[in-house]
């Protein structure tokens, strides 16, 4: 999938698959990067969404992007859920599906807020990068980014080496969020 149209001539190999293992939603996406044609995709993801809609779906769905519209209202649930990374990852998705971002900005903004205090949690590193994704619309979660630049110290949650690595990360994306107009 990664590969694009040049893998068009796995095509056949990947809607096999995909036909064959109806929760094979790796094929299935992969199929539509090759064809650039949806409806595979969607017709082995629409299913999976739902309480056991995993991370990995809901990224595949969220690069269908509008194609996948239809998934609109399940999203929706879905960014109630109890688990964290499922609320962001559904926000993203249904963003990326509707194109109306009020909805991934509200719950996004609540899962970054722990970074306000200091408290760097994985899922708020990447609710903050999914609201710089969205731009301009993000706007509203600028004082979360500015509390991010505003720390004297490091931020990262697993320490090591990795505590570079994630404070920059987390720097970019609110850099970029704060730079946005108000």
């Amino acid at each position: 999938g990664g590969i694009g149209p040049a893998a068009a001539p796995a095509a056949a190999a990947l809607r096999r698959r995909a036909e064959a293992d109806p929760r094979e939603s790796v094929a299935a996406w992969a199929h539509w990067r090759a064809t650039a044609d949806p409806d595979l995709a969607l017709t082995v993801l629409m299913p999976m969404i739902g309480d056991q809609a995993g991370r990995p779906v809901l990224g595949q769905l969220a690069d269908l992007g509008a194609h996948a519209v239809s998934a609109e209202p399940g999203l929706r649930r879905l960014t109630e859920s109890t688990g964290e990374w499922i609320r962001v990852e559904a926000a993203r998705t249904h963003w990326r599906v509707s194109g109306d971002p009020a909805l991934a900005v509200r719950v996004l903004t609540g899962l970054a807020r722990p970074l306000i205090d200091g408290r760097c949690l994985p899922i708020a590193q990447v609710a903050l990068r999914y609201l710089a994704d969205i731009g301009a619309p993000a706007a509203p979660a600028a004082s979360i980014a500015e509390a991010v630049l505003a720390s004297p110290r490091r931020l990262s949650y697993f320490g090591s080496w990795r505590t570079f690595t994630e404070d920059e990360d987390l720097r970019t994306s609110a850099a970029a969020l704060a730079a946005l107009p108000a």
